[in-house]
């Protein structure tokens, strides 16, 4: 239950930086302007993003097997867009 908790925090700052902030040294405004443009639609998109930064949470976290992995995916992303909604 912890490393759940644990997932959907990281999921959510980890996408609010990269969707909203410059970050150190500008590296998200960066990587932002040289995307290509189906990279920049999806980084602009906070829902998307949080998906794709949820899917290699639930890596770092060491979930194993395909059905927990997306399983696990789809918990981190929505719980990050659910603290991003309330939030707003």
């Amino acid at each position: 239950m912890f490393e759940i908790l644990i997932g959907i925090l990281a999921t959510y700052y980890l996408t609010l930086v990269m969707h909203a902030y410059d970050g150190l040294f500008g590296v998200f405004a960066r990587i932002r302007a040289k995307a290509p443009e189906q990279i920049q639609d999806m980084i602009e998109c906070f829902v998307c993003l949080s998906f794709w930064i949820a899917g290699i949470m639930s890596f770092v976290v060491g979930v194993t097997g395909i059905s927990n992995w997306i399983v696990t995916t789809l918990a981190f992303a929505g719980g990050a867009v659910i603290i991003r909604k309330v939030t707003q």
